[in-house]
């Protein structure tokens, strides 16, 4: 029976528990001004819901008479972790959702009336609409490039195999070029050697006509 009422009253403690925490965190966003800044006059950003905690009476209070066991505390003990993780996320949700209805203009004047809620809504469904169309025009530009990229590649290939097999072409063009001028050069010596010996020759048949006729006079 002892322990039937220290459940009870822990679970009572629980509930009262998640209340004030509800209450508080409302009772925070009420007294916030309308730029949601910190009593300072700080900027919020979503960094400061990180650590958030709503101040709570601990869960793990000792009664008096009566001795809780270890399984007991631990799950208390994980419970109590469970809550504070959840503020956080709350909190932050709650500092994005705000930043969120902040940029998108005349959110809280549709907000007040279904006809406005409708507008907003399509007006979020074009914006989602015209960035998936802005999303596949990149795409398709970036594919564009890449095949203009793959193209300039292959045209500078090309460009330098022509060019090589030009420069073999003029290098065997000099090639021929040398041997035909040391060609020339060569039935010219041979030409010039011929005509030296067929003119000593006439030198020496002339020589041998005048000796002749000499001796006959």
């Amino acid at each position: 029976m002892q322990r039937n009422c220290i459940i009870t009253n822990s679970s009572s403690n629980k509930e009262g528990n998640n209340g004030n925490d509800y209450n508080l965190l409302e009772d925070f966003e009420k007294t916030q001004p309308p730029s949601f800044g910190w009593p300072d006059n700080r900027p919020v950003s979503l960094q400061d819901g990180v650590g958030y905690r709503s101040p709570c009476v601990s869960l793990q209070q000792p009664f008096q008479g009566s001795t809780s066991p270890a399984g007991q505390g631990r799950s208390v003990r994980e419970f109590e972790e469970q809550m504070a993780t959840l503020r956080k996320e709350n909190f932050n949700l709650k500092l994005r959702l705000y930043f969120i209805e902040e940029s998108i203009p005349g959110y809280q004047q549709a907000s007040n009336s279904s006809e406005g809620q409708e507008t907003l809504m399509k007006q979020l469904i074009d914006v989602r609409v015209e960035m998936e169309i802005l999303r596949k025009e990149i795409q398709e530009k970036q594919d564009l490039l890449k095949e203009a990229a793959q193209a300039m590649t292959q045209m500078e290939k090309i460009q330098k195999d022509t060019e090589l097999r030009y420069q073999e072409m003029i290098d065997e063009l000099k090639q021929k070029i040398q041997y035909m001028e040391m060609d020339g050069e060569m039935e010219k010596a041979k030409s010039g050697h011929a005509n030296t010996e067929s003119m000593s020759d006439l030198l020496g048949h002339s020589e041998i006509n005048e000796n002749m006729n000499a001796l006959q006079r």
